[in-house]
């Protein structure tokens, strides 16, 4: 060493001399003279870097507080500061690069300051160092270590590692003794070689603190040390606030959040993300997370920061489907499960209060137990099962939901999946990038993948960088399907942060996209998650839903032989989106519907009890919505499917039923006050069918209907039914002529019957019902027909079409005796015609209705009321006279005390009434939908209760034993 420092001297090299203050033998320097002043000059400053000179004072006089020893070498200051975790001191005396890397005999091995960091577990040191001045990565000591090959010895879980290492760390490097930093990670075999206790003891630190650093031995999820970066805790803290600040009078105005709303119910959905949030972070559970972090060094801000932008506090619930939550990597879901397993609950539409039930095996289409020869000798007992065999259906489903294409314009299907053997895509290096890429697309690449979805030739696999230059052709043809994802300018300034916070620092590299020859699937590789299989319709069966989701299902079958995907025994499939965790499928489609969009509130409702997301385009006053399912978790995806198929088969028929309002509402009503009620009953449900059916001559289906109808009615007034099989086939009418069945739309079908002695469906292609008009059992003794009042099959009577519109004075009461019309009626929505009057804003409407019960009460009519009560009609006590007088002031100015008893006992009235639901459901009807269905049947039967009484839409209580869907809704509706 004196021989250097004497040849830099003579030969004035001034590089050389400050690379060996550097490195630490500065003191070699100390006392040397140069005829050069410049050297000489460096010279005499070498000692206000190395010379180690105390002062000492003291600022706290308490006994317990011992004085600070301040060291006034910079280069030391720095190495101080590391071991000491004093990001400021060590800023303030950093004034040079170079510092960075500057060795000091303070520490020992010849230590980087980022060596010294890395020791004493100061993540906060760690993250400034390296991601300010990258050589420190690169930086080794005396035994051609560097920091990463330290961060292997610490027993925290990998985390100063793989922090490190996602700085850019490289793990193949080797030290002096040829052992790469990974080598180090099994710290059994290199316990005698390098550890972090004996890291500790050379630096003159307590060997037990390296466990005391490290708390919870058992965790194998966490870093197992708590936050220390005081900027980060500051920033949770802000963050925890704007969660919590109230919302101001013009952001609810700005919105359209109702203020009374109550969590879990519709208008639930209408509340800002951010209070939303609030519901699951109280100040406990924020407290209790705020400082754990993930052995991947991610903290409760990398979940909850999409939430935190200025776009997104603004948004609605409904607008998001992720709530403003990222997951980052795996481990959140352990480290952080205070506050996201009752979130993830709330967003797949789970009761929080319950726990997590383990989510079933993948099984896109059903399985059936159906007759069949009994094995032969020497099968498998297990094969079968009293005679029927499980058979798993043709992968095959023919389900449209739109045959005229009016009201469904395109249908996309998302499934995504993780690679159990890598992290997110966030987490990953360019080398993990490649495998990933090379693992997904040697499957999708390959004839098997493209005979399971169907087709018979290759697609094409476009990388990223072709995606996103500009103009991209493919790019437009993925958007025009639908099948665009969203995607970041990393070359955009505003947009590179949250680029990088989404899909790592190498995007877009590793990344790309296949896709089909046909342009309807696509495999997207490597963003946001690992595999994101898309599948759209045809633009010319827009609503063949059936189709793409039998194409998903294959496909996702087949990767799933050749794939191992990341799974969990609760959560299912995981995800980085917390709204796909489960299965990971989304069904999105795209709706006109002109009459629903005119009360998007109502809309809304009818979408939330259904289990559906639905989105507005622009500024939602379009007719045009999308509308997604909400839950993914703990179901099957053919549930999933059907619950869906079901859901939206409702929400358009309810379009259909408004579209057609106006012109067979007003012809029923004619019809009703000029025609005896015989004739005017069945012409009613006819002109509904043509309009529902649309056939193509409409004359022809009308008289159809009219002699089926006819038909019908003289075959019920039999005593005895005929056990021939065709009487077991009848559904409103008698055999159906042939013509009418072509008319029969698959948009009427949603579910599958399931019934071991049914004959087996043909194996391709397999229908799926929409509408289980159930048929009455051989084995019951009478035939009942569904009630024959005068309401549609949503429950609305022409009281409810007319209260929608004006009218002119004692029009309504007019319509009310002279046709009979309950006014107690309540449609699917469970309103009455006086709410419809209200929610249309025709009060007068609703005065007209109170007026007619004023008049009953001045009539002493008690069996009219007594029959309102009964029927559940709860607007009795609310009539007032149009002069004020409350109607128990009627009942006493006209004498009539009953009725002013009876209306006295109203509020009190809790006898248990035996009566059928707004839609003419039976408690029996009820008692199929629930869990315990034979207890309460065998009770309800033996009391009375008719199993083929049907409701308004034709459904015997068999149907809801088979589609539970209906009945679980109310529970859930009960619930809210």
């Amino acid at each position: 060493m004196q021989q250097t420092v004497q040849h830099a001297i003579e030969s004035a090299d001034l590089e050389q001399l400050a690379a060996i203050v550097l490195n630490g033998e500065g003191k070699q320097l100390i006392g040397q003279k140069s005829d050069q002043s410049e050297i000489q000059a460096f010279l005499d400053n070498v000692p206000a870097y190395m010379l180690l000179y105390r002062i000492y004072y003291t600022t706290l006089t308490r006994v317990s507080c011992l004085p600070h020893i301040f060291f006034q070498g910079k280069i030391r200051r720095v190495h101080l500061a590391a071991r000491d975790g004093s990001l400021r001191d060590l800023q303030s005396a950093l004034d040079r690069r170079k510092f960075a890397t500057a060795k000091d005999e303070v520490s020992p091995h010849g230590a980087t300051p980022l060596h010294v960091a890395t020791i004493f577990g100061h993540a906060g040191i760690v993250r400034y160092l390296a991601g300010r001045f990258p050589e420190t990565l690169s930086a080794t000591d005396n035994d051609g270590r560097t920091p990463l090959h330290y961060a292997a010895t610490l027993k925290d879980n990998g985390h100063f590692y793989n922090l490190l290492t996602h700085l850019g760390a490289n793990p193949k490097v080797e030290d002096t003794l040829n052992h790469s930093a990974e080598y180090y990670l099994g710290h059994v075999q290199s316990q005698g070689i390098l550890s972090h206790r004996q890291l500790l003891r050379d630096y003159g630190a307590k060997e037990e603190l390296a466990d005391e650093m490290l708390n919870d031995q058992d965790d194998l999820h966490s870093a197992r040390r708590p936050l220390d970066d005081v900027d980060t805790l500051t920033t949770l803290e802000r963050c925890y606030k704007i969660i919590h600040e109230p919302i101001d009078d013009l952001m609810l105005k700005s919105v359209g959040l109702p203020t009374n709303s109550v969590p879990g119910s519709a208008s639930s959905l209408r509340v800002l993300i951010t209070s939303y949030l609030a519901r699951f972070l109280k100040r406990s559970v924020f407290d209790k997370v705020k400082k754990r972090q993930t052995r991947l060094d991610h903290n409760l801000f990398d979940l909850m920061w999409p939430a935190m932008k200025k776009a997104t506090k603004e948004k609605r619930l409904d607008e998001d489907l992720n709530v403003g939550i990222v997951i980052p990597d795996y481990d959140v879901f352990v480290v952080f499960q205070e506050f996201l397993v009752p979130l993830i609950k709330d967003i797949h539409c789970m009761e929080v209060t319950q726990p997590l039930m383990p989510h079933p095996a993948m099984q896109y289409f059903p399985r059936y137990a159906i007759n069949d020869q009994q094995p032969e000798a020497g099968a498998s007992p297990t094969a079968s099962n009293n005679g029927n065999i499980l058979r798993e259906n043709p992968d095959s489903v023919q389900l449209n939901l739109d045959t005229s294409g009016k009201y469904i314009t395109g249908c996309v299907i998302e499934c995504a999946r993780n690679l159990d053997a890598f992290e997110f895509p966030l987490n990953l290096g360019i080398a993990q990038l490649e495998q990933v890429e090379r693992m997904i697309t040697a499957r999708v690449l390959s004839m098997d993948f493209v005979r399971a979805t169907g087709e018979t030739e290759l697609g094409t696999y476009y990388s990223m960088n072709e995606i996103l230059e500009n103009p991209s052709e493919i790019r437009t043809i993925l958007a025009t399907n639908g099948l665009l994802i969203p995607l970041l300018d990393h070359t955009d300034p505003y947009q590179t942060a949250e680029s990088i916070a989404i899909n790592g620092r190498y995007w877009p590299y590793g990344r790309g996209v296949y896709v089909s020859v046909d342009g309807s699937l696509v495999v997207w590789v490597n963003t946001q998650d690992h595999l994101r299989l898309l599948c759209c319709t045809g633009s010319k069966d827009s609503a063949s839903i059936g189709a793409a989701y039998s194409k998903v299902g294959r496909a996702m079958n087949y990767l799933d032989e050749w794939i191992q995907f990341k799974h969990s025994y609760f959560l299912g499939y995981l995800l980085s989106r917390p709204s796909f965790l489960g299965t990971g499928l989304k069904f999105t489609l795209t709706l006109v519907l002109p009459h629903l969009c005119k009360e998007k509130e109502n809309l809304r409702h009818l979408c939330v009890v259904r289990g559906l997301q639905l989105f507005t385009d622009g500024d939602g006053d379009g007719p045009t919505v999308r509308m997604c399912n909400m839950r993914s978790l703990a179901q099957v995806e053919w549930q999933l499917f059907q619950d869906f198929s079901s859901a939206i088969t409702n929400v358009v028929a309810l379009e259909k039923e408004l579209s057609m309002s106006n012109s067979l509402h007003i012809a029923a009503t004619l019809i009703t006050l000029s025609c005896p009620i015989a004739l005017g009953d069945p012409l009613i449900k006819g002109l509904t069918e043509v309009a529902n059916k649309r056939p193509a001559d409409p004359v022809t289906y009308l008289a159809n209907y009219l002699f089926n109808f006819a038909n019908q009615k003289t075959k019920t007034g039999n005593k005895e039914l005929d056990n021939d099989s065709n009487n077991n086939n009848l559904i409103e009418g008698s055999v159906r002529q042939s013509s009418e069945r072509e008319l029969e739309s698959s948009s009427n079908q949603t579910v599958v019957r399931e019934s071991a002695t049914q004959v087996p469906a043909p194996v391709h292609p397999m229908e799926v019902n929409v509408r289980d008009e159930s048929q009455p059992s051989p084995d019951e003794p009478d035939m009942i027909s569904a009630p024959s009042d005068d309401r549609d099959e949503h429950g609305q009577s022409m009281l409810h079409f007319a209260c929608a519109r004006s009218h002119g004075r004692n029009a309504l009461i007019q319509l009310i005796e002279e046709s009979g019309t309950n006014i107690t009626y309540r449609d699917e929505l469970y309103r009455t015609a006086r709410d419809v009057a209200l929610q249309a804003t025709q009060p007068d409407n609703a005065k007209e209705i109170d007026r007619y019960i004023i008049g009953l009460v001045a009539k002493g009519d008690l069996e009219a009321l007594n029959s309102m009560l009964l029927e559940g009609y709860d607007h009795i006590m609310d009539v007032v006279a149009p002069d004020g007088t409350t109607i128990e002031q009627v009942a006493s100015a006209r004498g009539h005390q009953d009725i002013v008893r009876f209306l006295e006992g109203i509020r009190t009235f809790e006898a248990a009434l035996k009566i059928g639901d707004n839609l003419e459901r039976t408690p029996l009807h009820y008692a199929m939908g629930v869990s315990n269905v034979e207890a309460l049947s065998r009770i309800l039967i033996k009391n009375g209760a008719k199993r083929v009484l049907k409701d308004l839409k034709g459904r015997q209580p068999s149907y809801y034993f088979m589609n539970k869907a209906d009945i679980l809704r109310l529970q859930e509706e009960e619930k809210e």
